[in-house]
């Protein structure tokens, strides 16, 4: 089974492709398989099916272990490119100079870091939280 978080599809054949992933799911869903991840399995087959697939590792990575890690460096291009009012030309020169190699695509923290943080987050909740329209 192919991970179906990233998926191109050629023109050519993708009406029929995406048609047959959608039968494929709607009769795994007839025969009463569990619903979880029949999607992306009815998906991969069909296209398996329809073409060469073939693994988008090289040119995505799935940054999912280092999420925010990956979130800050792209809210702090975003922010870079509201402040400096970007041009189409300038944000593609940025992107091109960008070191994606910069930040992990996947770093493992031990769970007692994770329970630490909650447990942390439990013995000192705020003192006070004050939404925008509060006074």
């Amino acid at each position: 089974m192919w991970n179906a978080g990233v998926v191109g599809i050629p023109a050519q054949g993708a009406t029929e492709a995406i048609t047959l992933a959608l039968r494929i799911c709607d009769d795994l869903s007839r025969a009463g398989v569990t619903p979880r991840l029949i999607e992306q399995f009815a998906l991969s087959v069909a296209l398996q099916e329809r073409f060469d697939l073939q693994s988008a590792l090289p040119y995505i990575g799935h940054y999912w272990s280092n999420k925010t890690e990956w979130n800050d460096a792209i809210a702090s291009f975003l922010l870079e490119s509201q402040l400096k009012n970007r041009s189409v030309a300038e944000e593609i020169e940025a992107i091109n100079n960008f070191d994606f190699r910069s930040v992990p695509v996947k770093k493992r923290l031990k769970n007692t870091r994770w329970r630490l943080y909650h447990l942390v987050d439990r013995l000192f909740p705020p003192k006070e939280t004050l939404y925008a329209g509060d006074t």
